[in-house]
Formats: structure tokens, sequence, C-alpha cells
């Protein structure tokens, strides 16, 4: 986080400027840790209007819907997050476990498959996919 100093650090009438996108999604997670979910939710979209494809800020709201059961929400940002990280193995792994509670297991298990890809040696990867593959009636995958 960058610091901006202050002309005279003392005096009140100095400014702290604009909150930064960083900012508000901290917010959103200490008022969802607190179970203010409309305020916390207010916070990730000024984090989103600020930095549209912040793929921690797009996570952190997804997995907030996700929880709440507005699958369609969370998936649309899970969606954005891995257009904004391709690469990021965990939010595919979020994605495909939403994917799975929505009930689309065929989509679930080709999000956890590509996660397995980036990061074949990760047990959790595995071990979701199978309990997806065997949900499909496909445990010999």
């Amino acid at each position: 986080m960058k610091v901006i100093p202050a002309d005279d650090p003392v005096r009140l009438s100095s400014s702290p400027g604009e909150m930064s996108a960083d900012v508000y999604r901290r917010a959103g997670v200490l008022y969802e840790s607190q179970g203010n979910t409309q305020v916390a939710i207010e916070h990730y979209q000024r984090a989103l209007a600020l930095e549209p494809e912040d793929t921690d800020t797009l996570v952190a709201f997804a997995r907030l819907r996700d929880r709440q059961g507005q699958f369609e929400e969370a998936v649309a940002l899970y969606q954005k997050a891995t257009q904004a990280d391709p690469q990021s193995a965990l939010v595919l792994n979020d994605l495909a476990l939403c994917l799975a509670r929505r009930g689309d297991p065929q989509q679930a298990a080709a999000a956890l498959e590509h996660a397995v890809k980036l990061q074949p040696s990760s047990v959790l990867y595995r071990n979701n996919i199978a309990t997806v593959l065997v949900k499909l009636k496909r445990p010999d995958e």
C-alpha cells in the first residue's frame, strides 16, 4: 500500500485524498466479517468501479455472492476474474466449486481440469476434481 505523507501531518484540515480500490476491498472484507454484507457489497462495488479487473476484489465479491446463493452473479464475477488472471488456479477452483453448487458439474469439471493443469501438485484441486468426476459417474478418470 502506498503511503502519501501529508504536508503537515498534525493539521486536521489535511485531506487523505482519494481512497484506493485496495482500501475499499479491505473494508468490504472487514464489513463482511462483521456480518454487514450490504455495506461489504457497496465497498466491493466501489473497489471494482476504480479497478474493474482487480482479481482479489472480484474473488472476494464472488465468494460473498456464492455464500449467499447468488450463483449467477458469483459465476459472472469468477469468470471476470479468470479473464483478468487466466493463470490463477485458485480462481478456477473457486469458479468450479460454485458451478458444482449451481448444479453444473460438467463445467465444474472442465474448470477443475484447467486448475489441475496449472498446479498439478495441488492436492486440494485434485480432490475437488475427483469429487466432481464421481458425481458425473466418471470415477475412472
